[in-house]
């Protein structure tokens, strides 16, 4: 069974913006630079209790999956035309955009895992410590299903 270690985890937004995107093969893809961690996305399926007086325990039917979030820490670099993008589209209305991750799990083959979906900049938290350099945190809202290739 194969490992990755998370090093060369690559995570990129599409330059199409609006409620009619693109698929993902084509869109034009930028590189989110000085990502320190990536968690997400958080897919959830969830459920509808349909339990009756007549059952002895209570059931369940699926109900559709909630794709969650992508939350993701960056090094502030305010030169980094990614990162004021970002920024931008926290702060507009209804801002969605395509957005993908490359994962390093290529070894021997020559396509990486993707994992492509729809999402909106949902906060931009920047943390000012002594001793620390500055860093985001940055929530974005998965809109609809989240697609994985798979490594060939």
């Amino acid at each position: 069974m194969a490992k990755f270690a998370a090093q060369g985890v690559v995570a990129r937004y599409g330059a199409a913006v609006g409620t009619s995107l693109p698929t993902p093969a084509l869109d034009t893809f930028t590189d989110i630079g000085q990502i320190v961690s990536i968690s997400g996305p958080s897919i959830t399926k969830g459920q509808i209790e349909v339990t009756t007086f007549d059952d002895a325990a209570k059931t369940f039917l699926s109900d559709l999956s909630e794709p969650g979030t992508l939350d993701f820490t960056i090094l502030l670099d305010t030169a980094l035309t990614d990162h004021g993008v970002l920024f931008g589209d926290v702060s507009a209305q209804g801002r969605t955009r395509n957005f993908q991750l490359e994962l390093p799990d290529t070894g021997a083959l020559t396509t990486p895992t993707e994992i492509n979906f729809v999402g909106e900049v949902l906060s931009w938290s920047p943390s000012f410590e002594q001793g620390s350099a500055i860093s985001v945190e940055l929530s974005v809202q998965v809109s609809g299903a989240v697609s994985q290739t798979a490594r060939a």
